[in-house]
């Protein structure tokens, strides 16, 4: 895509965040954030930084950040992609997916009290689009003893 299109296009940046995806579902978590990084910056110099493409990496690099051990980056990178979605933060499924994230970095981080109340917001949305099958995920309220 680099050849044809050249290293500023967005659909550079969209492989370059699916790229961090694949890493990171592979183990590469240092690559995972690398490449969501790169995505970002021509994202950020194409349309600016208020994109959902943004807002994708920066949760896939709150997710590998996490898994590396650094939480309180993580938490830092999913409130930013919170932000990029702004007002759809309570509706549209990646906004959800990055709050259920957000979740598990703040309960990571030892804020137990936040990424609780946080999950239990998140809780009846997963109910009515999932049913009882919800009841089979891990969830932060299982994690914290909560019933």
């Amino acid at each position: 895509r680099v050849k044809s299109l050249g290293h500023d296009h967005m659909h550079v940046a969209a492989s370059l965040i699916n790229m961090g995806a694949a890493l990171r579902g592979m183990g590469d978590l240092a690559g995972a954030v690398e490449k969501a990084e790169e995505g970002i910056r021509i994202v950020d110099k194409q349309v600016g930084h208020c994109h959902p493409y943004v807002a994708e990496a920066l949760n896939d690099q709150g997710v590998a950040l996490r898994l590396l051990g650094r939480p309180l980056e993580a938490v830092s990178k999913c409130e930013e992609a919170l932000s990029i979605h702004g007002a759809s933060a309570n509706d549209h499924p990646d906004a959800r997916t990055a709050r259920a994230c957000l979740g598990v970095a703040l309960f990571d981080a030892g804020r137990k009290g936040e990424a609780t109340a946080l999950h239990d917001e998140l809780l009846p949305a997963r109910h009515s689009l999932h049913g009882l099958a919800a009841e089979q995920f891990h969830t932060l309220s299982t994690l914290l003893g909560k019933s």
